[in-house]
């Protein structure tokens, strides 16, 4: 299933009981690494719990086609749900994820962490045109979301934001969600208590993602 962008958040925060495998993807590597953990954590509790957690990476699919299905079936020793965790959304996942669709375990659920997939991947396809599979894409954070973010985030840690600080946040935040995440943790830290952050606040303490990502751009081109 195609998910609108409106259906995200409850999703994640409630995945759809039909859905036995979900694809996150997308270019904000921050977000895919967010959202997947949530869905994880409607799982499991504890995602290093190696009981009711198999981890793996796409690569071991081209030795063992049938490995989802495999961990999927497996029953843990302590009870519980079953999560299958595949870090990496190549195209040797398709066939495999494939195969376990057409016989899913319902104690278990398949989580997929990917990079960018284009429209035309033969994994983005499959999720996305299944009925017990469910495509969660991951985009960089719009100026709206971006300011809700900065807010709730700022709010969370006893802060307010006046107008200056929040528009010089949105300019300088929002290439990735970890990275956005982690300069507004910093920025509460600087503030040391409740209170209002101001311009002269945020400039002193929190970096330009933007230009950080497009220096990155710049090396790997090099």
């Amino acid at each position: 299933m195609k998910l609108k962008v409106n259906q995200i958040p409850g999703f994640v925060r409630r995945p759809d009981p039909a859905a036995r495998a979900i694809l996150v993807f997308g270019p904000d590597h921050g977000l895919v690494r967010e959202r997947t953990l949530a869905l994880a954590r409607t799982v499991v509790d504890d995602v290093e719990d190696t009981f009711r957690v198999a981890l793996m990476q796409p690569d071991a699919l081209k030795e063992t086609p049938s490995l989802i299905a495999d961990e999927a079936a497996a029953i843990p020793l302590t009870g519980g749900h079953r999560l299958v965790w595949v870090r990496g959304g190549g195209p040797e996942v398709a066939g495999p994820l494939e195969a376990y669709l057409d016989a899913p375990v319902e104690e278990a659920l398949v989580l997929i962490e990917a990079g960018e997939l284009g429209a035309t991947s033969p994994l983005r396809k499959l999720v996305e045109q299944a009925d017990n599979a469910a495509a969660v894409p991951c985009y960089a954070d719009d100026s709206r979301s971006l300011e809700t973010l900065i807010r709730d985030t700022l709010k969370a840690n006893g802060l307010g934001v006046d107008a200056d600080a929040m528009a010089w946040l949105a300019d300088h935040l929002g290439s990735d969600r970890l990275v956005t995440r982690q300069e507004l943790e910093k920025l509460a830290l600087y503030m040391g208590g409740p209170g209002t952050v101001r311009l002269e606040d945020a400039m002193a303490c929190v970096g330009d993602s933007a230009a950080v990502a497009l220096e990155d751009l710049a090396f790997a081109t090099a």
